[in-house]
């Protein structure tokens, strides 16, 4: 049953690609064929049931004990929790039609107090406050206050209202709350009698009253169907709304406590609630997990050159430190490659910047394509200089790499008429470093590599060339011997 009801509100559809809407947005959420489907497969449910069991409705059933207490602690729970949640959508999103929702669902949420203190049998065997024709009139209230707030609600979307805080529509909630509480109990002896020997008074005026209530529920319906709106929201108050009818309609035909329309009719009203619950919490999810993948999405760009599509600067830093502090950890060899393009100011000048980008990137994508290992990284430093971290590698594999990086980057034969070469060439310096042994700082590693560019660039170019902590230390062990 639950696989079902997830399958039908369309949370296990997988999640769409956001690199396709771009940011998150917590208004896009279109209602799905699913959705569609399992709603009115619901609703027509709920229809041939109610026609169904109408003739029984009145067939007394087995009083359950307890159940209308926990009935009304599971209503008023159900309902509170929906209303705190349209209340932060609405503030959220800026929006008062869900704080007028969210404002619907905190009037049936407190109405169901007094009503449960009211009804003999609940908690008490006689009423605590009021009496049982109070109970009767909390119904109305309920049910009659609901659909007045959800036609409120419909009809701030079709026409500009000002903008209503939820702090302002929870005092007009608190304050239809004590009204009806008042006139249910202080005034109700001034009310028409809905019960007579306990059950619903078989007389015109409560027939009339609770008919009224039905065709105000029908109202809000209508108003609702009436809302054009993608939001999943529409469709399960939709639904809830027929949820609300169908109760209403069984509780007129029951007419006493515990017979079957009665238990139906509790089913129904929780249902009213439940359905809506589901779609926000559904809705929830969608946004948690679009959150999710724009984090990763947001991250990704941050930690990318927007040229090259190597990692920029920041984040070569940041890996720096990290893999200079796991070597040291390990007690493994940590290089560093240092790139640059050999004369390119003058390929700039000649060719122009656009066709000077154009070579960078074609020079990075030579440079990552190189790299076999996961764990190797590749950064644009600055400029034209690139700068490859290689970790658990010797300066000889180093050696290794920028070798085939500068074969690589020449095998492109970009023309350069300013160059020597007669084509696009880099120099490399390699460095490497037992972290352990010979240094604590992640940036000598890095003046190391800089230092054996620099020493490429002065020979000739289009070289390797390298720079050894490992050796000099070994070198001025063996001088001091």
């Amino acid at each position: 049953m639950l696989g079902s009801v997830a399958w039908g509100l369309g949370v296990v559809e997988p999640q769409q690609n956001l690199t396709s809407v771009g940011l998150l947005d917590p208004g896009r959420s279109e209602v799905g064929w699913r959705q569609r489907w399992f709603a009115w497969s619901v609703i027509g449910s709920l229809v041939i049931g109610a026609v169904a069991v109408t003739p029984l409705a009145g067939r007394p059933m087995m009083p359950v004990p307890g159940l209308l207490a926990a009935y009304s602690g599971a209503f008023m729970v159900i309902n509170l929790l929906l209303a705190v949640l349209l209340f932060i959508k609405g503030r959220v999103e800026e929006r008062s039609e869900s704080i007028l929702l969210g404002a619907a669902y905190f009037y049936v949420s407190l109405i169901i107090v007094p009503r449960t203190l009211s009804f003999a049998g609940a908690l008490m065997p006689a009423p605590i406050i009021g009496s049982s024709e109070s109970s009767s009139w909390f119904w109305i209230f309920w049910h009659a206050g609901f659909a007045v707030a959800v036609i409120r609600y419909a009809e701030s979307h079709r026409r500009a209202e000002r903008r209503i805080g939820v702090l302002r529509a929870m005092g007009e909630v608190i304050g239809a709350a004590i009204v009806a509480t008042l006139v249910a109990t202080v005034w109700v002896a001034d009310l028409p009698p809905l019960l007579g020997d306990g059950h619903y008074a078989e007389n015109g005026i409560a027939r009339l009253i609770q008919i009224a209530v039905l065709l105000i529920t029908v109202v809000a319906l209508v108003a609702v169907a009436r809302v054009r709106s993608p939001r999943p929201e529409q469709l399960w108050l939709l639904v809830g709304l027929v949820a609300s009818c169908v109760e209403i309609w069984l509780t007129v035909h029951s007419s006493a406590r515990f017979a079957l329309g009665w238990y139906l009719a509790k089913a129904g009203s929780l249902l009213t609630s439940l359905v809506l619950l589901i779609s926000l919490m559904h809705e929830i999810t969608r946004l948690y997990s679009e959150a999710a993948v724009s984090n990763k999405m947001l991250l990704t760009l941050a930690r990318r050159d927007g040229l090259t599509g190597l990692s920029n600067r920041r984040h070569f830093d940041e890996l720096l430190v990290q893999e200079f502090r796991r070597a040291r950890r390990q007690e493994l060899p940590l290089s560093l490659l240092m790139l640059d393009v050999d004369c390119f100011k003058g390929f700039n000048d000649t060719f122009g910047h656009p066709a000077g980008d154009d070579c960078l990137r074609r020079v990075s994508a030579a440079v990552r394509e190189t790299l076999k290992r996961p764990g190797d990284t590749a950064a644009r430093y600055g400029g034209e200089e690139l700068a490859v971290l290689l970790p658990a590698t010797d300066l000889t594999g180093a050696m290794v790499i920028g070798e085939q990086m500068r074969v690589a980057v020449a095998s492109l034969a970009i023309a350069h008429p300013g160059s020597p070469f007669g084509h696009v060439t880099i120099s490399v310096g390699a460095a490497d470093m037992l972290p352990l042994l010979v240094s604590d700082k992640a940036a000598d590693l890095l003046c190391a590599a800089d230092q054996a560019l620099y020493q490429a660039k002065k020979t000739g170019r289009n070289r390797v060339c390298r720079w050894s902590f490992v050796e000099e230390v070994e070198r001025g062990v063996g001088a001091l011997a």
